[in-house]
């Protein structure tokens, strides 16, 4: 007996494309935004919805509080401070421009200073 497709919930006769353990067709594994089919691609979730980059980027993912580009890429260690999301090369001493990432840090008013500026 053939599996039904997660998405449409048809038997599944030919080709299986299974992801996190649940069967779809080919032509129902497509991103949610844009429809185009995500086989091959990275894939991010966002409310139970699958997306490929582009679409995750433009609609959902978190952005940089300094240069507002899109924080999407799971190798890098974003620092969170404040409420915020920074690229560990954003997240700098307001004096000499060093990255403060995994550093101890002062603050003057709203300026975050390195410890050799400070």
């Amino acid at each position: 007996m053939p599996e039904n497709c997660t998405k449409c919930d048809d038997p599944i006769r030919d080709t299986t494309v299974t992801f996190e353990k649940k069967p779809y067709h080919p032509e129902c594994f497509v991103c949610h935004q844009c429809q185009k089919k995500l086989s091959g691609k990275a894939i991010y979730k966002h409310e139970g919805h699958n997306y490929d980059q582009e679409c995750y980027g433009t609609f959902h993912a978190k952005r940089c509080a300094k240069c507002y580009e899109v924080l999407t890429d799971p190798k890098v260690s974003y620092v969170q401070y404040d409420g915020k999301t920074f690229h560990p090369d954003c997240f700098t001493c307001s004096r000499c421009d060093k990255s403060l990432a995994k550093q101890q840090f002062y603050l003057d008013g709203e300026n975050k200073l390195c410890e050799k500026c400070h």
